[in-house]
């Protein structure tokens, strides 16, 4: 082990630490400290750790330590601090808003329609469905269950990006709903995914498929109490409901 007091979570060369504490000055030492030992650890097993792409966050409900400098180093070169960073390509902000990532995602769908419309004009709808699911899909459906939450501006207007794709598979015009389409497609809206990711997750972690840190974030009813109960909840936004 690299350290028992940091968790790491790495992919390929990406490396992502994540300590915490209740004070912030105890959370600066100790992190000083075991990147001390980090970087030990690198030049022993003869590793590269490129100070230039490397950065912190801090992540705190309380808004005047969001902007507090933390006097960070390794081999005594100073850590930028950033606001905003790019996560297994989710675009993560300290306030844990998804607003960033919903923008750039909209950016990159909305031009891969146009490809689509372009598309339409010469292939029929069974094979945009399968050039929809290429080039489009994929965007609205990676990491979902993290980002598509909530009712923001920026989510609903993903959300008609959706609606829009749809459209232009069908040769449809702008004006009638789309539900129907939808159904006829066999296509999961935007908040449609969202549930199943979320369903497709609650499964594996009740059946222990996932890493034993999500087991700690869970309580079955079954813990608590006896007897059954019934749960009713709409979070759907009402352009969802009304479309």
């Amino acid at each position: 082990m690299i350290s028992h007091v940091i968790e790491l979570i790495l992919f390929a060369d990406d490396t992502n630490l994540f300590l915490h504490d209740i004070s912030l000055s105890a959370l600066e030492q100790r992190l000083n400290l075991e990147l001390e030992n980090l970087s030990t650890w690198f030049k022993v097993n003869k590793l590269f750790l490129n100070l230039k792409k490397t950065n912190y966050m801090i992540f705190t409900q309380k808004r005047n330590i969001t902007d507090t400098l933390m006097n960070i180093k390794i081999d005594n070169v100073p850590i930028q601090k950033v606001h905003q960073t790019r996560f297994l390509g989710v675009i993560i902000i300290d306030k844990l808003l998804w607003d960033d990532h919903i923008k750039t995602t909209r950016i990159k769908i909305s031009k891969r329609l146009r490809i689509l419309a372009k598309l339409r004009h010469c292939l029929p709808s069974h094979i945009l469905v399968n050039v929809y699911y290429t080039l489009v899909h994929p965007y609205f459906d990676y990491c979902n269950i993290i980002w598509a939450t909530g009712t923001s501006t920026s989510l609903n207007n993903l959300f008609l990006l959706r609606k829009k794709a749809m459209r232009i598979i069908t040769n449809s015009s702008w004006r009638p709903h789309t539900a129907p389409i939808f159904n006829k497609l066999k296509v999961l809206t935007l908040f449609d995914i969202n549930k199943l990711q979320t369903v497709c997750f609650m499964f594996k972690v009740f059946n222990q498929q996932l890493p034993n840190y999500f087991n700690d974030l869970f309580i079955p009813n079954s813990n608590i109490h006896n007897y059954n109960t019934v749960l009713l909840h709409n979070s759907l936004p009402a352009s969802d409901c009304m479309d």
